[in-house]
């Protein structure tokens, strides 16, 4: 975890198994999902980097202060 003055920052990451992107469309568990919702609801960003057999790293930011419009 790190900040700087726009954002707090989160990184986890592992060297598993990985997987194809391609089944997030297909299966029926919205634990994926879930995670990006609630980071969109805080006005920050998710990012999802994975590959078989490379690990997944997950990288989510949170702004300081959610701006009004």
């Amino acid at each position: 975890m790190w900040q700087d003055e726009h954002a707090v920052y989160l990184q986890v990451t592992d060297d598993g198994k990985g997987f194809d992107e391609t089944v997030l469309k297909n299966i029926k568990s919205f634990g994926i999902l879930g995670m990006k919702e609630r980071v969109a609801s805080l006005h920050g960003s998710f990012a999802l980097e994975t590959a078989p057999g490379k690990g997944t790293q997950v990288t989510i930011s949170l702004p300081h202060k959610t701006l009004s419009t």
